[in-house]
């Protein structure tokens, strides 16, 4: 069977110990070719290799929620997942990275964005082990990355003050950019 939508399930496997959604889709790529939404439980770990095959599966993927809604919870970076999303989900419309661990985020993130122009919403608070944005991406490279390759951005969530020194960068190449939203 081909899925379209998967969000937050919670599997069991004998002991009692719960599986892993996206190691599960990794074992049947088959099935995911017409997935569109994926929305992982927050208490899932993300290995970023199973993130990658689940990524190379999922080329009709437009709503990407890996928010883990807990700081520091994130054990391994998923960095090299990330960027297997920009090379093989070019239909990313909402991508949501709350409180998931990155070692470059501003770089690869800045990357995987080129793959993702139809691009409207962006979630990379707290992805950045503790630094600020400002701190992380001092040269801006985020912004002028989602301003170059993803014209229909319409929302980026950072929970931090450098959205305001991005705004005038963002809103080069993002004229949909909303100009109320939480920093």
């Amino acid at each position: 069977p081909r899925l379209q939508s998967l969000t937050e399930v919670t599997w069991r496997s004998k002991g009692s110990t719960t599986t892993s959604m996206l190691s599960l889709l990794s074992q049947v790529p088959e099935s995911c070719g017409s997935l569109q939404v994926l929305s992982i439980s927050h208490w899932e770990q993300i290995d970023p290799g199973v993130l990658a095959v689940v990524a190379a599966a999922c080329p009709n993927l437009e709503h990407l929620h890996l928010n883990a809604d807990s700081h520091n919870f994130q054990k391994a970076p998923i960095d090299d997942g990330v960027a297997a999303l920009g090379r093989h989900c070019l239909k990313l419309v909402d991508v949501d990275l709350y409180d998931r661990k990155m070692d470059n985020a501003a770089s690869v993130l800045a990357q995987a964005c080129k793959g993702w122009p139809k691009l409207r919403f962006l979630c990379a608070a707290n992805t950045t082990q503790g630094l600020a944005w400002n701190e992380a991406d001092p040269e801006l490279i985020l912004p002028r990355s989602l301003a170059a390759h993803c014209p229909d951005l319409r929302e980026v969530v950072l929970y931090d003050d450098a959205l305001a020194s991005w705004r005038d960068v963002l809103k080069e190449g993002c004229p949909f950019l909303q100009d109320d939203e939480d920093d």
